[in-house]
């Protein structure tokens, strides 16, 4: 028993499988007690049921020999004739005479219409004593409703008590001879006294004790009599065990009238639960000893085997472990699994060994400060790194104190941070500065952490830092790069905005762009630039960015020019220069806002005055024109005329003077045509009266023959007329655009092309195969180089291009120059007044 309670895991399984084996013999005796044996009860008492019912049955079939004698006793004539002349006179037929000696009937009783008692036979005189009175057979026959109500049955039977004895009764109605449609003239009744003898041979059928107890000799409110009070209010049957362990049936014994006359007992043995008993005591007994059995095996086998060699291992181990040295040598034999366990022990052992020396190496390479203490704070182990830092020998290791070691700030909230740790937060982290002597100071991480012994008590801990000086430097050098770079932001003259790239939110915003935009800074700081308007233009900049692609390396630029509403109605034109760039793995925009305005609206005034000018020039043109034709060349054919008529007067010139006069009419003759195309070149008539592709076919055909260079000619003709502020502009483009080709390209053919496209836009283009513009070295801008080596022609062709709101594109290449002009006609198809002319 030692043994067994030994505090082993197998002696604690061995206690634990013989707790068990008794706990469950008693659950098996309790079940065996409380669902077994009262199933079997429950059995036998269904079975006690079934037999009343069949007791019940064979009680009836009893009473059947009544049904047929009565039966046949009611219909004899003598009876009849006493019934109808009943008098003292008369003597009382004896209806036994017409019986055999085999007969049930122990008594015959007939009753007249009135129900009065008027003969009265008895098989056996000594019967008497036991019938006693007959005065309530009557009551409880004649009573019956369904004698009185119902006249489907002829024969009646039933159960009725005399002097306390069961009865079993059958009358039947007594009717005229050869009419029983009539009236009944009276009522016979046989009975059999059911008494014990009578009883006697139904109990050696079944094999019970059968008694009848009638109901004036029961007490019903009685204790122990429930199952009557239950029979009458649910079941004509009740089965119930009494203390001597018999099992009582009582089943109800009805009158004809069906009132309870009293409890018919039917007592048997409990056989069935006598033998699940004997049979439940075998088992229990039977299992109880293999269990028994089963436990001295175990423990056997477990003291002999598994104990024996888990006491030699134990002890090895033991040994072992106060040695205190690796790797452990236990020499245990055998390959079971406690051997299997023993050598596992040994690998650890060795593993254990291998990872000490790795932790060793490991720790005295780390270039961290690492140490170990105990409850005093005396260092039990220290790597090579604190050893220098502090200037230590390992020799000196057991007689330094941590806390000593450290300068007093350090120490006080050394200690402060050990006080504080817990067995649940055993560890605590903080920055701070060291002052070790040699160098002068220097910034650590300290982690300290608390250990403590099994019962909660503090035994010391380890205390590892890192030297974070380079990180900490180069953390004040960015602050304070940080608050350059931010006092700068804060005076820039430009405005600047930072937008986080992901949301496009307001990230900051300086003075400079608040107070040039009249907007709140601290309003609109983390909204979305959407929201305010003055930044919606940054959203069509910004566009450029947005790419699936992955964002490149280097920042990425774009500089536009917009104009912005102030939030007081002011306009302000702006030179947006957007650089978008990442940091954190975030992108960001940047936003630089440089005011335009008075450059702009310089350049505006300035573009309105060349406007105007252009079109003074016009208009001087078309005035000198309408002078040149109206005037000079009217003045000049008058000359011509007069020279004509000089020549009529003088009837016979000379040779000389005749020469004179065709020389002067010549003279005049070219004057005036010089002057008229003059006119034309100055204002071209053609145009307000045709429109602008007669005009352009006409001067390109004089552009022809005065130059001598081929220009071909190609216009839509479904051109419309156009509104003169079209037309006299693109006539004077086409115009200069020929007289540079003849000036300076040194071409010999052109081809000029004004086309109607889709989308009610104009285009002119015009080519030649000159040798195009020398590069200038000064710019590298096209124009630039085209405007520097012209002068004011290709800027006046531009100028006028951009009054009418179209685009104006050159291009030049040793093999020529090329115009293109787009202009939209929105807004120019209106006819002149005088366009049906011609």
């Amino acid at each position: 028993m030692k043994k067994l309670l030994g505090r082993s895991v197998y002696s604690n399984a061995l206690a634990i499988f013989f707790i068990a084996t008794v706990v469950l013999l008693g659950i098996m005796i309790a079940l065996t007690q409380s669902v077994i044996l009262r199933e079997f009860t429950a059995t036998e008492k269904r079975v006690l049921v079934l037999r009343l019912q069949q007791f019940s049955s064979m009680l009836l079939r009893e009473v059947k020999p009544l049904d047929k004698t009565v039966t046949r006793l009611a219909r004899q004539p003598d009876l009849e004739t006493y019934l109808r002349n009943h008098s003292p006179s008369l003597i009382a037929p004896n209806l036994f005479s017409g019986l055999d000696a085999q007969s049930p009937v122990d008594f015959i009783a007939a009753y007249n219409a009135n129900g009065k008692q008027v003969l009265f036979n008895l098989r056996d005189p000594a019967l008497a004593a036991k019938i006693g009175e007959t005065d309530t057979l009557a009551s409880q026959i004649l009573s019956a409703d369904s004698v009185n109500d119902e006249r489907q049955s002829e024969v009646i039977a039933g159960f009725v008590l005399l002097n306390n004895r069961l009865v079993a009764i059958s009358f039947a109605p007594i009717y005229p001879k050869g009419n029983s449609s009539n009236e009944p003239i009276g009522n016979l009744v046989c009975g059999k006294i059911l008494d014990q003898e009578a009883l006697a041979f139904l109990e050696s059928i079944f094999g019970a004790q059968i008694e009848f107890d009638p109901f004036r000799n029961l007490e019903v409110s009685a204790p122990g009599n429930e199952h009557i009070l239950r029979m009458l209010t649910t079941n004509e049957i009740a089965v119930v065990t009494d203390d001597s362990g018999k099992l009582t049936g009582y089943m109800f014994i009805r009158s004809p009238n069906r009132s309870p006359l009293g409890l018919l007992k039917f007592m048997q043995p409990q056989n069935l639960l006598d033998q699940g008993k004997h049979a439940s005591r075998l088992f229990l007994l039977g299992i109880s000893t293999s269990g028994g059995v089963l436990v001295l095996v175990v423990w056997i086998l477990l003291d002999r085997t598994i104990l024996r060699r888990i006491r030699s291992l134990t002890q090895k181990l033991e040994s072992e472990k106060r040695s205190g040295r690796l790797p452990v040598k236990l020499n245990f034999k055998g390959e079971d699994e406690l051997g299997e366990l023993a050598h596992s022990i040994e690998d650890l052992a060795r593993l254990l060994e291998n990872i000490q020396s790795q932790y060793r190496n490991v720790v005295e390479d780390q270039t961290d400060m690492i140490c170990r203490f105990d409850a005093r704070f005396n260092l039990t182990f220290a790597n090579d790194v604190f050893r220098k830092t502090f200037h230590l020998e390992s020799a000196e290791l057991s007689t330094q104190r941590l806390d000593l070691l450290l300068d007093p700030p350090n120490r006080s909230e050394f200690l402060a941070h050990y006080e504080r740790l817990t067995q649940d937060r055993p560890l605590s982290t903080s920055v701070h500065q060291l002052h070790p002597g040699d160098p002068p100071e220097c910034w650590l991480r300290t982690t300290l952490r608390k250990s403590f012994s099994a019962e909660g008590e503090p035994v010391g801990g380890q205390w590892v830092s890192s030297d974070i000086t380079p990180q900490i430097a180069a953390q004040q050098r960015m602050l304070e790069s940080e608050r350059r770079f931010r006092r700068l932001f804060e005076t820039a003259s430009d405005g600047i905005l930072l937008v986080e790239g992901r949301h496009l939110k307001i990230s900051d915003i300086n003075p400079s762009l608040g107070k040039l935009l009249d907007l709140d800074s601290h309003e609109i700081l983390g909204q979305e630039i959407r929201h305010v308007s003055a930044f919606r233009a940054c959203l069509r900049v910004i566009r450029r960015f947005e790419s699936p692609e992955e964002i490149p390396a280097h920042p990425e630029s774009s500089t536009t020019q917009t104009r912005i509403l102030k939030t007081d109605g002011g306009e302000l034109f702006i030179e947006l220069s957007c650089t978008s760039y990442q940091w954190q793995n975030e992108r960001f925009y940047q936003f630089n806002f440089h005011d335009v305005t008075q450059r702009v609206k310089g350049e505006q005034a300035l573009r309105s005055l060349s406007s105007r000018l252009l079109k003074s020039q016009d208009d001087e043109r078309r005035k000198i024109a309408r002078e040149l034709h109206d005037s000079t060349a009217q003045n000049l054919s008058a000359l011509e005329m007069n020279v004509t008529l000089l020549e009529t007067h003088l009837p016979n010139p000379n040779e000389k003077i005749r020469r004179l006069l065709d020389e002067t009419r010549r003279l005049s003759s070219d004057c005036s045509q010089e002057i008229r195309n003059i006119s034309y070149l100055l204002h071209p008539p053609l145009i307000d009266e045709v429109g602008l592709a007669f005009a352009i076919k006409w001067f390109a055909a004089g552009y022809s023959q005065r130059t001598g260079i081929g220009v071909t000619v190609e216009i839509s003709p479904d051109l419309p007329r156009l509104n003169r502020e079209i037309e006299m502009p693109l006539f004077r483009i086409v115009q200069e655009a020929l007289t540079n080709i003849y000036r300076h390209s040194g071409a010999d053919s052109a081809e000029l092309t004004l086309t109607h496209e889709e989308g009610d836009v104009l285009c002119l283009s015009i080519l030649d195969n000159g040798h195009g513009f020398a590069a200038d070295p000064k710019t590298t801008d096209p124009d630039e180089e085209v405007f520097t080596q012209i002068g004011v022609g290709l800027a006046g062709m531009r100028e006028r291009t951009g009054e009418l709101h179209g685009q104006f594109t050159i291009e030049s290449s040793p093999a020529g120059v090329s115009i293109v002009i787009v202009i939209p006609l929105a807004h120019g198809k209106t006819q002149p007044e005088n366009s049906d002319r011609g």
